[in-house]
């Protein structure tokens, strides 16, 4: 009897231990690259169709410009600053899955410390600035549906930052609707209809600095903002064997938005592009 219990109480703990998993990962690098590091946790908990995942980041990096170098006849800048840029993410996720479905909630706070951003002021790189130290918040919903011959997928994010200007859109949602069908009696015929659309909320302009290809995000106005925009894209694909034939639709959102809509200065919303494919398989 005591037996029994003592193997019973072991199966316990190892399935209870099976529900928690660690990984963790990090590296720092004692030669070269400034001694640059970083370290990974994930951390989740499964119970049943239910998961927790508590996922960390935190390292610090070179400046992403340290290595670019330009000259003209009114612009010179090469940042030979060293000083790191700190980064950091922490996330919590609850996860429901079951065959068909899977649903997933989340947030994420997204923290940057000293990037270096060109200041026009200063003609020079500067990680100082007010968009240096940036602090991102994301709340988000995943879901997916899978049956079968069918598949939708869907992503809902809901960003606030530590600044007016508007760069990363409020509200944004991604999704895609596949479905496959076999044609005719004998059903060789297979033919997949595909369906994206994607909705942003308004954001501002961005302006960039022509003769240095750069963008010049600390002189984004924060009154002037461009209206949201919903797209979407189609796709319609045919096999037959070893022929295969597709036509994609893309940008189908330029008929009712508006065409002077920019997110980049200068840069418009890009019109209908059509897309046409055809392979044929040949062997011995």
């Amino acid at each position: 009897s005591t037996r029994k219990e003592s193997s019973a109480a072991s199966d316990v703990y190892k399935r209870q231990k099976e529900k928690f998993r660690l990984k963790h990962k990090s590296k720092f690098n004692t030669i070269g690259a400034s001694h640059t590091w970083e370290v990974k946790n994930d951390l989740r908990y499964k119970n049943g169709a239910f998961t927790v995942l508590l996922l960390s980041e935190l390292g610090q990096k070179l400046p992403e410009v340290y290595q670019r170098y330009y000259s003209s006849n009114n612009v010179f800048y090469s940042n030979t600053d060293l000083a790191l840029q700190t980064h950091s993410k922490q996330a919590l996720e609850l996860v429901f899955k079951r065959p068909m479905y899977k649903i997933t909630t989340g947030y994420a706070l997204h923290v940057n410390r000293g990037v270096y951003m060109y200041d026009m002021t200063q003609l020079n790189w500067s990680n100082s600035t007010e968009l240096s130290s940036s602090v991102i918040q994301q709340a988000y919903i995943k879901s997916s549906i899978n049956h079968k011959k069918f598949s939708w997928r869907q992503v809902y994010r809901f960003s606030l930052t530590n600044t007016e200007r508007l760069i990363v859109p409020r509200h944004q949602l991604d999704g895609s609707i596949i479905t496959s069908v076999g044609i005719f009696k004998a059903k060789r015929l297979k033919a997949t209809f595909g369906l994206t659309y994607n909705l942003n909320s308004r954001t501002s302009v961005i302006p960039i600095i022509e003769n240095m290809g750069q963008y010049n995000l600390l002189n984004i106005s924060t009154t002037d903002s461009q209206k949201g925009l919903f797209n979407m894209g189609a796709m319609v694909a045919v096999k037959i064997e070893t022929f295969r034939f597709f036509v994609k639709f893309s940008n189908i959102g330029y008929f009712w938005n508006s065409t002077s809509w920019q997110y980049i200065d200068g840069i418009y919303l890009p019109e209908l592009t059509l897309r046409v494919g055809l392979t044929w398989d040949f062997w011995n």
